[in-house]
């Protein structure tokens, strides 16, 4: 029988199928091993599966359904099982294990939910827009660990926007996990930050990162939509990283414009944000999540989007590729001394 399903040209298809689907088993596994601490009880020597389920407050009932987790886990090669203890095995289990690595088990968790579910959801309708926008919302404290991800580029680029002396008051929008905001105060210790950030968890979290850090004495937190909010012209910085296409599109001109006038003369407003037109497979499910998720805009074109600044104007705006093989772009302009619209030919840098 088994013949026949191999010549009937079958076996390829179940083959490559069979490779696919184990890679989308790992990290699912790899994210709910994160989630419910799996990795901290198996890096410390290992457990039997009664010890992990009595660590984990996991009763009798669900034993099972812990041991099949821990089956598909050797069966992907992450874990290890000898003499009746489970042990961490793969690279990216072992990885996921190290605290500093918290980022990419956050980055896990998200691909596993939250991508996983815009590709089940498109093209979509009005009620599963609905429904990834509020699954967005719950996703907001894993969003803001997995951002950390390009920590290393955008903590290089706080520190290009920053000088490390003299007096400056910054504006971060979004200040997501805080680590920017203290990038920047740690850079110059006269710098003053104002940071905005809607949700209340992460906005907690934030604080208290910056305030063991110890410089929450010069950091004000708002927690509130930055729509909502006015300031006169106050800021020598403004920036707003990977939180753009949590604008619609029509809204980007207003937006723009009004932290335009928030800048003193001379000031500076820097976006990161992932675009359209290129990239690899994480820029592409970026461009789907921000089509199909209700309350998004789609991710910017950079062309187009360097314009829109220099329409808001801005000056002097510069594009620059931070990411090569990913769509992830640094736009910065300078606010003119009248913010009046401008049409202004950008530079590339």
């Amino acid at each position: 029988m088994m013949w026949h399903f191999f010549i009937s040209g079958q076996m390829r298809v179940l083959r490559h199928l069979s490779r696919s689907s184990t890679e989308l088993y790992r990290v699912c596994f790899l994210a709910r091993a994160g989630e419910i601490g799996l990795f901290e009880r198996l890096a410390r020597g290992g457990a039997s599966l009664g010890e992990t389920a009595d660590a984990l407050g996991i009763g009798p009932k669900r034993l099972p359904a812990l041991e099949a987790l821990f089956d598909l886990g050797v069966a992907l090669g992450e874990l290890d099982a000898k003499n009746g203890r489970y042990r961490l095995k793969g690279f990216l289990a072992k990885s996921l294990a190290v605290a500093d690595n918290d980022p990419w088990r956050a980055m896990a968790s998200e691909v596993s939910g939250l991508h996983a579910a815009c590709l089940a959801a498109a093209p979509g309708g009005e009620a599963e827009a609905r429904r990834l926008s509020d699954m967005t919302e719950a996703y907001s404290s894993i969003i803001a660990r997995s951002s950390r991800t390009l920590e290393p580029v955008l903590k290089a680029v706080t520190r290009k926007l920053t000088p490390p002396a003299g007096a400056i008051r910054i504006l971060e929008v979004g200040c997501g996990s805080g680590v920017y905001v203290i990038e920047a105060l740690r850079r110059n210790p006269k710098a003053v930050v104002t940071a905005v950030e809607r949700e209340p968890g992460v906005a907690g979290e934030a604080m208290a990162a910056i305030d063991r850090a110890g410089l929450a004495a010069r950091c004000a937190m708002v927690n509130d939509d930055v729509r909502a909010l006015s300031f006169g012209p106050e800021f020598d910085l403004i920036t707003l990283h990977n939180n753009i296409y949590y604008f619609p599109e029509g809204e980007r001109p207003e937006l723009l414009s009004r932290l335009g006038s928030w800048l003193r003369p001379g000031g500076r407003l820097a976006v990161t944000t992932v675009c359209r037109g290129g990239g690899g497979p994480f820029s592409r499910i970026m461009l789907l999540w921000s089509t199909v998720t209700a309350g998004a805009g789609i991710l910017p074109d950079p062309a187009g989007f360097a314009l829109m600044l220099a329409q808001a104007g801005f000056a002097g705006v510069r594009t620059h590729n931070l990411f090569p093989g990913e769509a992830y772009w640094l736009f910065t302009g300078t606010r003119r001394p009248h913010s009046s619209p401008l049409s202004a030919a950008t530079k590339a840098a």
